[in-house]
């Protein structure tokens, strides 16, 4: 068979699989009851669709005296605020449903960017892998359906640690990758404050590697440099926004200070101005109590205990080749586990939502997809033919596991995957009713 036809039959596959992902997300959209936080999305995106940027001014004011606003997400998030608005339009009605599709299709396009990275990194089996335990991943399918910001945050993210990749390389930082990383850093802290803390995690990475690699402070400083003019450039539009840093850092205050609180306050949403005649709002006090510091691993493993063992293990062996040898993939998949197990402690220290967890979804998925691949090499290695078709068939379970487990959380009106209701519902978890 020439190899051209190979590789076109490939890509065909991928793109089947990349089809059949929008399928399931498109297929689980439903006209049910909505939660707080798309209401207040949409209230937002509706009033900049209105009247424009001047109308953030209005928001970031309604924010910082509306105590019932202040419990939810804040006009800081005016990135992704500015994209829903620009899908709204100035005269159409006020619809959830514009973030719903919005979401689905920046899933879509975050799976898209996975299966190339994990071409490049791991060839056509890691992609294939990869992908295919992306499409059920159950945190993904309950996100891909509902008007949050968070897939779109975990599609930013991913976006600035490809430019940060980018950027790793020795010598000079080239001005067109100087660029990528400025602009994918600039976009991620607009659509999220939590930003600030990815690029923290990342750029003490870069730091790291440039140093042990040139032994020099230049290549280091000059890649922090641009990710400190991107968080400048940031405040500073948010500054402008909010007209006046005073009202921005209002809101960052506000924000810090509800970080802590256990239960959110179920009536805010119906102290704002704009009707949504016709939907149901979910009222769920209990849905974002704190768990133990280790929630957010058992929420990991009630949504996947495979894809969490194995993602684990994937970042377990990516630090080990990478102390070995630094050279060739093992730069950017230790680059992977670096951010994959930084964020669950971080997460840790706040345990409520896996919604936290969204910009995992691409990393941890591609760190399990090399687990297996190194499992299946060590199994030819060692003689053991048979390991290869039980990884297939490993993979094809999981996959009809996962997406059965995400029906058990639909029927079961998981709305938000908070660590209570998943563990609560889960498939893979004994059920406590």
């Amino acid at each position: 068979m020439p190899t051209s036809f190979r590789k076109g039959l490939a890509w065909l596959l991928l793109g089947l699989l990349l089809a059949a992902s929008f399928l399931l997300r498109h297929e689980a959209q439903g006209p049910d009851a909505r939660t707080q936080d798309e209401m207040v999305y949409t209230y937002f995106g509706a009033r900049v669709a209105r009247e424009g940027l001047p109308a953030f001014r209005i928001l970031f004011a309604q924010f910082n005296t509306d105590p019932a606003l202040m419990r939810g997400p804040s006009p800081l998030r005016a990135g992704y605020i500015a994209l829903l608005s620009r899908f709204m339009g100035s005269e159409g009605p006020q619809d959830i449903r514009t973030g719903v599709h919005l979401a689905t299709a920046c899933s879509v396009l975050t799976l898209a960017l996975l299966a190339l990275l994990a071409l490049k990194l791991l060839g056509w089996p890691g992609a294939f892998i990869a992908l295919t335990l992306a499409a059920v991943s159950p945190l993904d399918l309950l996100i891909a359906r509902r008007a949050w910001q968070d897939g779109i945050f975990a599609n930013a993210a991913l976006l600035f640690g490809i430019a940060c990749l980018g950027a790793s390389g020795p010598g000079a930082l080239p001005p067109w990758r100087g660029l990528a990383l400025f602009a994918s850093a600039l976009w991620m802290l607009l659509v999220k404050e939590s930003g600030l803390l990815v690029c923290g995690i990342l750029g003490i990475w870069l730091a790291a590697v440039l140093w042990r690699r040139e032994r020099s402070l230049r290549a280091p400083l000059s890649r922090l440099a641009v990710l400190a003019a991107a968080i400048i450039a940031a405040a500073g539009i948010l500054a402008w926004l909010a007209g006046g840093w005073a009202a921005a850092g209002e809101s960052l205050r506000h924000v810090l200070r509800t970080l802590p609180s256990d239960i959110r306050d179920p009536g805010r949403t119906e102290r704002l101005e704009a009707p949504f005649s016709g939907v149901m709002l979910i009222d769920d006090p209990e849905g974002h109590l704190r768990t133990p510091w280790h929630g957010c691993l058992t929420g990991l493993w009630a949504l996947s205990p495979a894809t969490f063992l194995l993602g684990l293990l994937g970042a377990a062996l990516a630090l080990r080749a990478w102390r070995r040898d630094a050279s060739g993939n093992a730069l950017p998949l230790a680059a992977l586990a670096w951010f994959t197990l930084s964020w669950l402690a971080l997460a840790s220290l706040n345990p409520k939502t896996l919604r936290w967890l969204a910009p995992l979804e691409a990393p941890l998925h591609l760190l399990a997809a090399h687990a297996l691949l190194a499992l299946m090499a060590w199994g030819r290695q060692r003689g053991r033919a048979w390991l290869s078709p039980a990884a297939a068939l490993l993979l094809l379970a999981v996959a009809c596991l996962d997406y059965a487990n995400f029906r058990r959380l639909l029927s079961r009106r998981v709305a938000d995957p908070t660590i209570a209701s998943v563990t609560r519902h889960s498939l893979y978890l004994p059920s406590p009713e």
